[in-house]
């Protein structure tokens, strides 16, 4: 899978690449939805590979030829899914309506699922924050031993721990962790 368009700036919105772990290369975004969004797909294991501007869709509308090229293309639990990444209010523009429709249509003929993610749907839980948090970490070799430790800790534990105390089982010589809970 490979975007058929790069993404670029119209002025209002932000662009970046996200150094993604599932698909071992930079994926582009062009807001701030779509690069939480890809937080959120390169965390969850049910998904197994997505694109960025998958595939270009052409659908007539008011006489003309129009196209649309939807935000992501999911592959998640083996079905595949087409994703457009809007702010809420924007979702029920008639023009973005338009395009919906077109590619529910797509979506339809190929037997794929089209979805809308809003800002809303990603900021209503603390999930993408703790995502991110967890994303800093995700890039750091955890030595086995160190993994063994951790694990036998939290098998032996019955009540919920913190991290420091997590932390002086991975380094007992640490007079910091008090202060970190």
């Amino acid at each position: 899978m490979n975007p058929v368009r790069k993404v670029s700036n119209h002025g209002k919105n932000i662009i970046g690449y996200f150094p993604s772990i599932k698909m071992k290369r930079m994926v582009s975004f062009e807001s701030l939805i779509e690069h939480d969004f890809i937080y959120v797909l390169d965390f969850e294991p049910a998904v197994e590979r997505f694109c960025e501007q998958p595939l270009t869709i052409e659908y007539q509308h008011d006489g003309k030829k129009r196209h649309y090229t939807p935000d992501f293309h999911i592959v998640h639990a083996g079905q595949d899914f087409l994703v457009e990444c809007k702010p809420q209010p924007l979702v029920n523009d008639p023009v973005n309506q338009i395009k919906f429709q077109a590619a529910q249509q797509w979506c339809h003929m190929h037997g794929w699922v089209f979805g809308v993610v809003t800002d809303t749907h990603l900021t209503t839980s603390v999930r993408v924050e703790n995502i991110k948090l967890l994303t800093r970490f995700a890039r750091y070799v955890i030595e086995p031993e160190t993994q063994g430790r951790v694990f036998a800790f939290l098998a032996s534990v019955t009540n919920p721990v913190s991290i420091s105390d997590v932390m002086r089982i991975v380094n007992p010589e640490l007079d910091f962790c008090s202060d970190i809970t």
